[in-house]
């Protein structure tokens, strides 16, 4: 309080900061540091604590919009993966001005300007602005950003699509609101929970037990509730559909037995397709094929030309010198082979079919296939498959993924 008194007796403004590197501040403590504050009567106070869920991004907003119109400018968001949302969204709150990184980040969870402006779009975002994301563990990796914030800028919405770290799906309740959250995608591995959040859901997220969307939508009572879809089945089948057309009948080898697999089965089922679970483990592999109705076998058992499709639904490929989950014998010239990661775009599993004159589906089309589906659910707007593919060779182009 002295330097500053000596700083305001100077005439120079004052910028009152606080940072709390490890945790977070509590409400009442909050309140009580922004009195000290504030009476030194200072331009403007920054409070930064480290957020450890979502509710602390959404009281770090809600403190930065509940300032009394004569006093000092609020600047307020929390460090860390989980306050990300808040340093997009703390400009439309009322904060004079946020941070991001103009060169390497020097703090957790700060973002590159170029980022900021260009993607996030933080000098555009106002009160009315309807928020849209990506819910997951991690979601640092999500592509959905990029795909979205592009068109709905294109489309002149009034809209942005943020990444939501969770470390439990229930840190969301209570924050809808604040967050003027309209509509999630829901990944990994938070789907069953999202289905069983729905007050609503459609015959898919029912059947395979997974929701990968969220939307709020207003009830006839004035309050409002969540609906769950799973546009995973559209990622699966349309890359299909638009090389094969009818499915019905056709054989596919399904490599996996995890949430992905069951989710593309169940997809492959309800177009007439006739899919075989592949496993390491029958252990693991042969109740979830007895689950679903479908054959099953070992994967080394697997032949050339046993099946018209091969699609590769394990983690093989997210990570740098993973192997393809089969053997580079498996592929032939008739056989189409789908990856369904699509982070790097490029996985062993495409290049071994590729050598073999396979022709390759990569994870990118069923992402941007799923992704339009959720684009027109949150917007009732369409947007197109050029724009989405487009969205993301842009931003791999400029270096952002």
């Amino acid at each position: 309080t002295e330097a500053a008194a000596i700083l305001q007796a100077s005439g120079k403004k004052v910028l009152l900061s606080w940072h709390d590197f490890e945790g977070m501040i509590g409400a009442d403590d909050l309140d009580e540091l922004t009195s000290e504050m504030e009476s030194c009567e200072p331009a403007a106070i920054k409070v930064i604590p480290t957020a450890t869920r979502l509710a602390d991004t959404v009281l770090m907003l809600e403190w930065v919009e509940s300032r009394p119109q004569q006093a000092p400018a609020r600047i307020g968001f929390a460090m860390g993966t989980h306050g990300i949302p808040g340093r997009i969204l703390s400009l439309s709150r009322g904060a004079p001005w946020t941070y991001g990184a103009n060169g390497p980040a020097v703090a957790p969870g700060q973002l590159p300007v170029e980022e900021m402006l260009e993607l996030y779009r933080v000098c555009q975002l106002d009160s009315e602005t309807r928020v849209y994301g990506v819910a997951g563990n991690p979601v640092g990796h999500s592509l959905s950003p990029h795909m979205h914030n592009p068109s709905l800028s294109f489309a002149g919405l009034n809209a942005v699509y943020l990444p939501f770290h969770l470390d439990d799906f229930s840190e969301l309740e209570g924050c809808w609101e604040s967050l003027r959250l309209d509509g999630l995608s829901v990944t990994i591995p938070f789907k069953a929970d999202a289905l069983a959040r729905a007050d609503e859901a459609c015959e898919q997220s029912g059947s395979c037990g997974a929701a990968n969307t969220l939307v709020r939508r207003e009830d006839e009572l004035g309050g409002w509730n969540l609906r769950g879809f799973n546009t995973d089945f559209n990622g699966v089948l349309e890359p299909l559909q638009g090389r094969l057309g009818d499915l019905g009948g056709v054989e596919v080898a399904v490599v996996g037995n995890g949430g992905a697999a069951r989710g593309a089965v169940r997809a492959l089922l309800e177009a007439g397709a006739c899919p075989t679970i592949y496993y390491r483990s029958e252990e693991s592999g042969g109740p979830v094929a007895q689950e679903l109705g479908v054959d099953s076998g070992p994967i080394d058992g697997m032949e050339a030309g046993a099946q018209r499709v091969v699609i590769n639904a394990t983690p093989l490929g997210l990570e740098p010198g993973d192997p393809s989950p089969v053997a580079e014998s498996v592929f032939d010239s008739a056989t189409i082979a789908f990856d369904m990661v699509y982070d790097p775009p490029e996985t062993q599993f495409l290049l071994d079919a590729r050598s073999r004159g396979s022709e390759t589906i990569g994870g990118d089309e069923m992402l941007v296939a799923q992704g339009l589906v959720q684009f027109e659910l949150f917007t009732g707007m369409k947007a197109t498959k050029e724009d989405f593919q487009r969205n993301l060779r842009d931003a791999r182009g400029a270096g952002l993924l």
